[in-house]
């Protein structure tokens, strides 16, 4: 009747299966849950695609091909959210906010997800988000041309694969 445990967003899968084994007793409880919270955010300038960390993303989707095709969807879908952000009213612009820094957090956009994040507090508060959303639009704009260049590109290489000329 009580909680047992919790695992925090964005989570990795590994730590949510060690945490579903240990709680169902699939697991020797002595074996400690990997960490629910997020590593600290490297420096996005120094990776071969600035904002994304494709390596962590690759980690939790598995697949290169659906992950580009979940990249290609979040660029679709959140191209103007900051935009959106600023001219919604505020209990909606923070619902946005949220929904952003999750999507981003799944995706392995480690800096939107976080800037998200403090923006979703300060509208749920009385701070002043402004210039939050500066900052978070800069992030996106830098997420977002990384993302254009994975999945036209492979990631390794940097030629065109079969998947991304058939826009996965």
């Amino acid at each position: 009747s009580g909680m047992t445990g919790f695992i925090a967003k964005p989570f990795k899968a590994e730590a949510a299966i060690q945490q579903i084994q240990a709680l169902t007793g699939k697991q020797e409880k002595s074996a400690p849950p990997a960490t629910p919270f997020p590593i600290p955010l490297a420096d996005p300038a120094a990776a071969p695609f600035p904002g994304l960390a494709v390596e962590n993303g690759l980690a939790v989707w598995k697949s290169a091909p659906i992950y580009r095709q979940y990249l290609s969807k979040f660029a679709h879908t959140y191209v103007d959210v900051v935009r959106d952000i600023r001219e919604a009213e505020r209990a909606k612009a923070a619902s946005l906010a949220h929904k952003l820094k999750g999507a981003a957090g799944s995706l392995a956009l480690e800096e939107v997800a976080a800037l998200a994040s403090e923006v979703d507090k300060r509208l749920r508060g009385e701070d002043d988000p402004t210039d939050g959303l500066v900052q978070l639009q800069a992030a996106l704009d830098i997420a977002l041309e990384s993302i254009h260049r994975y999945v036209q590109g492979d990631a390794t290489t940097g030629t065109v694969s079969s998947d991304a000329k058939t826009g996965l």
